[in-house]
Formats: structure tokens, C-alpha cells, sequence
């Protein structure tokens, strides 16, 4: 390798400032555009799974409900309404078919506790927590 090509490969400080000081613009100028994943809905998250861990009925009914609950302020965000019923139907053109039945069989599930039927199976409550999962994944929540 000739001296010619070896100082074509190397950068001079300057250049690497210049680098660093577009990258550092670049990062600042795209963050608003990025979609955040909210800490607190995360941390609210992994209350839901560290309940859903324990053999209790009752632990699973609050994990259903506490789910719902951050279903309930992502879709706040989002659309309006006064129930989570009435933002779910708002959510119809703005999400997948798919994604919003998972969200609604969820849904039904906690109104399904909310009003007196607590004695669900692990396998229904685990089924609920997947569709809360799916529909806060598909809103790029989780």
C-alpha cells in the first residue's frame, strides 16, 4: 500500500468532528418523528405478566384488568371516547381488522370479570393477556 492510500483511508480529526456534529443533527432532527415506546406503559406491563406468573384466579382477574386499564390510556392518546368500548369502534379505520378483534375479545373478557364472572380459566386470562399483548404491540406500545 502506497503512502497516497493510506492517508486516502485515515480521516482527519476534522472530518470525524464534522461526522460526529451531522450524525448529532441528524439524531435531533428525526427524534420527534420516532415513535417512543412509553416507560410507563411497559413498567404497568410487567406488573400484568408478574401477576399472571402466580396460580390465583384472582391474580389473573386483576391482571386482566390492569391490561385493560393501559389498553384504555394508549387509546386515549389516540382517539376519543368515554369507554374503551367507544374507542375501540373510534380505532376501526386506523388499525388492522385483526388487531382490533384481538383487542375487542380482550376487552370483553374484563367486562366479563367487571361484571361478577371472576371464575375464568388460566387458559381464558392467558388468551385476554395475548390479545392485550398483540393489539399494544400493533400500536407499538410494547
Amino acid at each position: 500500500m502506497t503512502k497516497y492510500q493510506n492517508n486516502k483511508n485515515k480521516k482527519s480529526g476534522f472530518e470525524n468532528i464534522v461526522i460526529m456534529i451531522g450524525s448529532a443533527l441528524w439524531q435531533l432532527i428525526t427524534l420527534p418523528f420516532k415513535k417512543k415506546k412509553s416507560g410507563d406503559v411497559i413498567v404497568r406491563w410487567k406488573e400484568v405478566q408478574e401477576l399472571m406468573v402466580k396460580d390465583d384466579v384472582h391474580a389473573w382477574t386483576m391482571a386482566i384488568i390492569k391490561a385493560d386499564s393501559i389498553l384504555d390510556s394508549v387509546l386515549q392518546k389516540r382517539v376519543s371516547g368515554n369507554t374503551v368500548g367507544e374507542r375501540l369502534k373510534a380505532m376501526e379505520n386506523k388499525i388492522n381488522r385483526d388487531t382490533l378483534q384481538s383487542a375487542w375479545d380482550a376487552h370483553k373478557v374484563r367486562n366479563q370479570i367487571a361484571h361478577g364472572d371472576s371464575d375464568i380459566s388460566k387458559t381464558q386470562a392467558q388468551d385476554a393477556i395475548a390479545n392485550f399483548r398483540k393489539t399494544l404491540n400493533s400500536l407499538s406500545e410494547l
